[in-house]
């Protein structure tokens, strides 16, 4: 870490001899992240500037001076490396968005470059992330489509036992459990990526229009609409099984009509 240390100890000067108490006010005069502010406030990081400032106050002399590092323009090779390390350590939980800021920051990339690297990383990120908690959800949805399994009631008599699957923090699927009640509660960000997948699909089927669907000359029982809305769920990636399950109609009639409609 070379980055300009001036801006850290003006940080805890501002907190400790001015009285500053805003974070954000803090983070903008000294031109640091909120998030850096923070950590500088509960002793955290930057041991060195810690120490030299708690010597400062004892003698009250507070005209410290540190080099300032030259910021680097990285070569399309490091900007590769240092890139994907980052974004890595997104994907894995390891930081955040915010810590990419600050990392940004303390490793001296020059600002260009810095502001360049942190747009394509959000942009990566959220397409990436978006991915991976769409699979997580279909993960769900192919658990709970299972077929239910007998099991002896508190009263000694046979009910139906529905699957449930079990989840992580990281909303991976470790187990599955067999409950009386059918309904399961996605947790709030699976929902969140189904409401949004239920919007795009909504919002494709009124660009296309309604279409008309017959067999052999008959009029399909189902109506258009509902078709056009099976043929976006496989499109987006729901099995026949999941769409069967949602629909409450046969398994076959939705992988007919799936395969015979959607090309029209």
């Amino acid at each position: 870490m070379k980055m300009d240390l001036n801006r850290i100890y003006k940080a805890l000067y501002l907190y400790h001899e001015e009285g500053y108490s805003n974070i954000n006010k803090i983070a903008d005069e000294a031109q640091i992240y909120p998030k850096q502010v923070k950590k500088l406030i509960e002793g955290k990081g930057f041991k060195k500037v810690l120490d030299d400032f708690k010597a400062d106050q004892a003698t009250r002399d507070f005209t410290r001076v540190y080099a300032v590092p030259k910021l680097k323009k990285l070569k399309p090779i490091d900007y590769t490396c240092l890139k994907d390390t980052y974004l890595s350590k997104l994907m894995s939980n390891r930081a955040t968005l915010e810590d990419i800021q600050c990392f940004l920051l303390e490793d001296d990339v020059e600002p260009k470059q810095a502001d360049k690297m942190y747009k394509e990383l959000e942009s990566l990120y959220n397409t990436m992330y978006q991915n991976m908690m769409e699979i997580k959800l279909f993960n769900v949805l192919e658990v709970l489509k299972q077929p239910n399994k007998w099991a002896i009631g508190n009263d000694g008599k046979i009910i139906d036992v529905y699957p449930h699957p079990v989840l992580n923090d990281e909303l991976r699927i470790v187990g599955i459990e067999y409950k009386k009640e059918k309904n399961y509660l996605l947790p709030e960000e699976l929902l969140e990526v189904y409401c949004k997948l239920q919007d795009k699909i909504e919002s494709v089927n009124k660009h296309r229009g309604a279409k008309n669907y017959y067999v052999k000359g008959k009029k399909s029982k189902y109506p258009a609409e509902v078709i056009e809305q099976w043929i976006q769920m496989r499109e987006f990636g729901c099995s026949y099984p999941v769409i069967a399950e949602k629909y409450n109609v046969p398994l076959g009639s939705v992988s007919y009509h799936i395969n015979k409609y959607k090309n029209m």
